[in-house]
């Protein structure tokens, strides 16, 4: 018998016919003596010398570490072959090595138990009973289904399965059929199988367990009712075997939250329309192959400038869209953007490519919004959507005109996985709620979630913040400025707190060349116990606050206010209004606002609440005075009056007070302006001290 050890495998630098030469070993091979290999042995070897072989036995000299050739097979005609010194011998098994020699057999049947015909079907009939037990209703062949979208017929192709329930075990051989009409296309969704008798049918109803167990699913049929047409299809083979109906199980419900199975199909803009172009990839799905041990991947070409059918909450309301569409679902009422809003639509595709978005059940101010307030929408899916695979939102805004490197439009993917890994390569999952404590290095996941944990610091005095600090202002010392970072990032916050009470010593927040709330100036928080964020837009800061035990409100203007200290004599003697220069004392607490030569001068445009108060008294001999707030010299239509007042000790003095919003652009002036009330040319008005203007932003 021949010896056979592993791996031996060496050079031969030999010519010709005769004994071989062993070299040196093969790269990630071992000498024949390495192996085992010892002197005298007989070894089954062969050697390879370009296209030349030859396969025999040959006995193993340890001294001069030699082999002698008895061929037994060669490309030489089972010859030796002729080497040529640089050949490979190595030790190997041949097919002789394994079946033994041939030899009479002497059969004991003493013993032997010969069973009838009957008894052996019996024992099969009980062996095929336990194994389809543990196999359960299922396919053992492949299939693939088709439908006509937009038409109202299918074909489903020929399948073999088993069903066996608690009617019995049924063997399964559906011929096929084409041109199949959908029974009901007044149903969102028509479910076909074959039934024990092998015949196809179709249900409307969900599938029930018991449904599962006595029939043989293929597929899904999604259909829009208001045209009576098919949208699209899901195959739902039903996997053969317990445990695959158990990962079924599990497949459904995490298609239902809306996991994406699917691989690539990277969704992209384009830069001349608000169309949308999807690369090439994959959509996985469980079941339509017959295979459990490998799931159904559907491979699909890159599409570009896809049509979709565009959904509501309830039915199709266009089909073969292009373009995003610049409207939204407000509790079922399809309504157009407001000026300068967005809405983040849902993109859904189906296993035959079909595309479908669903309307944004959302309006929001604007793009940074859209991306946080999209995750938490409570948001109602349209039923024929149920098991389409989900894509991710497109965000698109009132303005925009296309979807290709613009701040107005974005495709936000949706993803799972430990630090935000794509759909493409599932990494596994977490819990945002449970603080991301089961992860091992937690920083990073929360770097990369952006849920980076905020480190508050106090500060007392003037400070620069940085991109997602988290300040506690504490002005119980004085007034001061903390200012905002110079060039933030879309998404960029920062976070305050009053740290003592700002009511008292006010926080200004100093803009550093940027808009807050869209205007250009400085926001003093004058307002104690409340918690600020303040998060960049991408063209603003925008301003958002809690209010704390002293606070029910917060605003982000705040009031600028002049007044005189001493009387002014004879301001007004005719019927025309006229401006009051009321100046002498001014308190500021917004520096949008200035003092002018007769009033405030506002450094902003936008809307403002002003409230004029006059005290007044009569040189003359009688007058009615009338008082306005205005701008830039136009008086508001909103006027106070008193009655009249003369020259004398008890009626010669008088106040009033006038209200009204009015519209400012930067560099107006708001003034106080007075005029008489009387035909009499010898009267006039004098002001006393205490008269006012006070201007709050709105």
């Amino acid at each position: 018998m021949v010896t056979l050890v592993n791996r031996a495998k060496v050079d031969t630098a030999t010519t010709g016919t005769g004994t071989i030469t062993l070299g040196s070993a093969k790269s990630s091979f071992q000498t024949f003596a390495d192996a085992g290999v010892v002197d005298g042995n007989v070894i089954r070897y062969s050697i390879e010398d370009g296209s030349n072989f030859e396969i025999g036995t040959g006995t193993y000299t340890a001294t001069g570490t030699t082999l002698t050739r008895t061929v037994t097979e060669s490309s030489n005609s089972d010859s030796a072959i002729n080497l040529s010194g640089s050949a490979v011998v190595f030790v190997t098994a041949t097919a002789a090595d394994f079946l033994p020699p041939a030899a009479n057999v002497t059969l004991d049947d003493t013993s032997l138990v010969v069973a009838v015909a009957t008894d052996v079907q019996d024992f099969a009939d009980k062996t095929d009973e336990a194994l389809l037990k543990a196999r359960g209703t299922g396919f053992t062949s492949t299939y693939v289904s088709t439908v006509a979208v937009g038409g109202t017929t299918f074909a489903q192709p020929a399948v073999n399965g088993e069903i066996y329930s608690d009617q019995g075990y049924f063997a399964i051989a559906y011929g096929g059929a084409t041109n199949i009409t959908v029974a009901t296309l007044t149903a969102q969704s028509t479910y076909v199988y074959i039934d024990n008798a092998g015949n196809l049918q179709q249900q409307t109803s969900i599938p029930t367990r018991q449904d599962w167990s006595r029939k043989m699913f293929t597929m899904r049929i999604s259909v829009d009712t208001v045209a009576e047409t098919i949208l699209g299809f899901e195959y739902l083979g039903n996997p053969i075997g317990h445990y695959a109906n158990s990962i079924r199980d599990l497949f459904q419900a995490l298609i239902a939250q809306g996991v994406p199975f699917k691989g690539g199909q990277v969704i992209t803009g384009r830069a001349g329309d608000l169309g949308f172009d999807v690369g090439a990839g994959t959509i996985t799905e469980f079941g339509g192959t017959g295979d459990i041990n490998n799931a159904n991947v559907l491979s699909l070409d890159a599409v570009s400038n896809a049509t979709y059918d565009l959904l509501s909450r309830t039915a199709i309301a266009t089909e073969d869209e292009t373009n995003l569409v610049k409207f939204w679902d407000n509790a079922g009422s399809i309504t157009a953007l407001g000026s300068g809003t967005f809405v983040a639509h849902r993109l859904y595709r189906f296993s035959n490519g079909q595309f479908a978005i669903q309307y944004g059940q959302g309006n929001y101010a604007n793009i940074v919004l859209a991306r946080a307030g999209l995750l938490i929408e409570d948001y109602i899916l349209n039923e024929r959507l149920i098991n389409a695979t989900f894509f991710g939102w497109w965000i698109i805004g009132e303005t925009a005109t296309n979807t290709g490197g613009t701040t107005l439009t974005e495709f936000r993917e949706y993803t799972i996985g430990v630090q935000g890994g794509s759909s493409s390569g599932l990494a596994g999952c977490l819990l945002r709620g449970n603080n991301l404590s089961d992860l091992l290095d937690v920083e990073a996941a929360r770097s990369n979630l952006d849920v980076a944990a905020a480190t508050w610091e106090r500060k007392t005095t003037t400070y620069t913040a940085t991109a997602s600090s988290a300040i506690i202002a504490d002005t119980s010392s004085g007034v001061w400025t903390l200012t905002l970072p110079s060039s933030p990032a879309t998404g960029d916050y920062v976070q305050l707190l009053d740290g003592s009470n700002w009511s008292t010593n006010n926080l200004t927040v100093g803009r550093n060349g940027q808009t807050i709330e869209g205007d250009a100036a400085d926001l003093v928080m004058n307002i104690g116990n409340i918690a600020v964020n303040m998060v960049f837009d991408g063209t603003t800061w925008q301003v958002v606050a809690q209010a704390g035990a002293q606070g029910s409100s917060f605003k982000s203007a705040v009031i600028a206010q002049v007044r005189n200290s001493a009387q002014i004599a004879d301001v007004n003697s005719t019927a025309n209004f006229a401006n009051v220069a009321i100046t002498g004392i001014s308190d500021f607490m917004d520096t949008g606002f200035t003092a002018g030569s007769t009033g405030i001068v506002c450094g902003f445009t936008g809307r403002v609440e002003v409230t004029v108060h006059i005290r007044m008294d009569s040189a003359g001999v009688r007058v009615a005075p009338r008082v306005r707030a205005a701008v830039a010299g136009v008086g508001s239509p909103i006027e106070a009056a008193t009655g009249y007042i003369r020259n004398t000790s008890s009626h010669d003095k008088a106040s009033s007070t006038a209200t009204c919003f009015l519209s400012v652009t930067n560099g107006d002036e708001v003034t106080l302006q007075t005029a008489q009330g009387s035909s009499e040319t010898t009267a006039c008005i004098g002001v006393l001290g205490g008269c006012m203007i006070s201007i709050e932003r709105k």
